[in-house]
């Protein structure tokens, strides 16, 4: 869980947690007034704001009285030090800018919560956009009261009310984004590895972006313009070291680019050093605020892949056992296939013999009972020639015996059939050659199907010549096909 609650540990246990947060609280507005701007007495970064919304998200609304004592001493002997002011306006003015502190940060803790949950603002692209929203608003609460005080108790000059206020609240905006992205990555990312040629090489790139702050927002080329206007040089070494060695790394690295850039321009120095101070604070908090947004960005998008990674790992490995259980099922049912096989050809052949024996003592029974095919005295593969058609001085009848189930479909057999006869010798008067041939393949199929071996040799001859359109042989081949229904009678048997 992101929230550690304080209410589940013994009363010591919240104590010291209460003690510490208020101690860190007044630690952090010395260093934040340490960075200030001496013309003002005001810091560019009020990273004591985001430390107070991250200590209520993280510990719950009962720190807020830590974040409330901590910002009255704070506000009372950091920020009015050296003031004008009598002690009963400086306790009043403090009290306020207490307040407003404790509901920017409430108000803040709530909004998360709301919107992004118990995960780490961090952990996608769309929290860390809701987590910038998020820190806009509540920064109104901050820095309104605050920035209201200060101009009601004379601290701050009222004439350019709005500029000071939008750079109150562009400085709440900074610490909230600075402060969550340094928290929430310490706590919830782990380590790469602990080897120590990792720590080196970490070392040797924070050196190397500590030497290339300094000469940007340093003293070493303080007269080079052409080198403080590279300020942007910083951000990509910060992305590539997280790339190689993690998103801590990356935050450490940022971290200590706020600390040379702050120094700088408080001084003086750098790129943001302009005559108006406005300006100068604008400028920076600019650049620290697209390098945080960024460092966010990259946090996330770290994250992101990291648990796409894990996704498809563990993928990978469920696949890789399917596939191992699929290959050792695929293994048992070849074997059950071939023995299938091989039952079945071992039934298909033994019904085989069977259907042989069937035929062959059924080809016995029709020649004890005469049912062959009689034609007088032509043999049965003279029938099976064209000579039947061919000789026409054998006047005979010719005799088929059939089954008797067969033998009631025969009448309505050779009904159809003089039918198709008599639209044939219509076609044929009319050229018709594509019907012909589509009804002598049908009487080609029907009487094969029926036994009929002459009806179909005549069929398929008669077909073959309407297919080739010769009327002559057409004529022919019909002619053929009449006189086989004149020469042919069934018997049933």
């Amino acid at each position: 869980m992101l929230k550690m609650k304080l209410q589940n540990s013994s009363f010591s246990t919240q104590l010291m947690w209460l003690v510490s947060v208020g101690f860190v609280f007044y630690g952090i507005v010395s260093l934040d007034m340490f960075f200030s701007f001496k013309e003002i007495h005001f810091p560019p970064v009020w990273l004591s704001f985001g430390f107070a919304l991250c200590m209520m998200l993280l510990l719950g609304y009962r720190v807020w009285v830590s974040i409330f004592l901590g910002a009255f001493f704070a506000c009372r002997h950091l920020y009015f030090s050296g003031s004008a002011l009598d002690s009963a306006s400086v306790s009043s003015a403090s009290a306020f800018m207490a307040l407003g502190t404790v509901l920017g940060a409430a108000l803040g803790s709530f909004l998360i919560q709301k919107l992004i949950g118990p995960r780490n603002p961090l952990d996608h692209s769309k929290d860390v956009a809701r987590l910038v929203c998020v820190s806009m608003v509540s920064s109104l609460v901050v820095c309104s009261v605050g920035f209201i005080c200060s101009c009601y108790y004379g601290y701050l000059p009222v004439f350019d009310f709005g500029s000071f206020w939008y750079t109150w609240w562009l400085a709440s905006i900074a610490g909230v984004l600075i402060l969550t992205s340094v928290l929430f990555t310490w706590q919830f990312t782990e380590l790469k590895n602990n080897h120590w040629k990792r720590w080196v090489e970490t070392g040797a790139w924070l050196v190397g972006i500590y030497v290339l702050g300094q000469v940007v927002f340093g003293k070493w080329f303080s007269s080079n313009e052409v080198l403080h206007a590279g300020v942007y040089w910083l951000i990509p070494p910060v992305l590539v070291l997280g790339f190689r060695h993690g998103q801590r790394e990356s935050v450490l690295a940022f971290v200590l680019i706020v600390f040379l850039a702050i120094w700088g321009t408080v001084n003086g120095i750098g790129p943001f050093s302009e005559s108006s101070l406005l300006k100068t604070v604008f400028s920076l908090q600019s650049f620290l605020l697209v390098g945080a947004l960024t460092v966010m960005l990259f946090v996330s998008a770290v994250m992101e892949h990291g648990r796409t990674v894990q996704k498809l790992n563990v993928f990978n490995e469920a696949l890789q056992e399917r596939v191992t259980e699929l290959a050792s099922w695929s293994g048992k049912q070849t074997l059950g296939i071939s023995q299938l096989k091989a039952e079945l050809h071992k039934s298909r052949s033994k019904a085989f013999s069977r259907h042989k024996d069937m035929v062959q003592e059924r080809k016995k029974k029709i020649a004890r009972k005469g049912q062959l095919v009689k034609a007088g005295a032509m043999s049965v593969p003279s029938l099976l020639r064209s000579d039947f058609f061919e000789s026409p001085a054998q006047n005979e009848k010719i005799t088929i015996h059939v089954d008797s189930s067969v033998g009631r479909l025969l009448p309505r057999f050779y009904e159809n059939r003089k039918r198709d006869i008599e639209i044939m010798q219509e076609s044929l008067e009319q050229n018709d050659f594509a019907t012909i041939a589509g009804l002598s393949h049908n009487i080609k199929g029907v009487g094969a199907s029926f036994g009929f071996e002459l009806l179909a040799y005549a069929a398929d001859s008669l077909e073959k010549a309407a297919r080739k359109k010769e009327p002559e042989e057409v004529d022919r081949r019909l002619k053929e096909l009449v006189f086989y229904f004149e020469r042919t009678e069934v018997e049933s048997c």
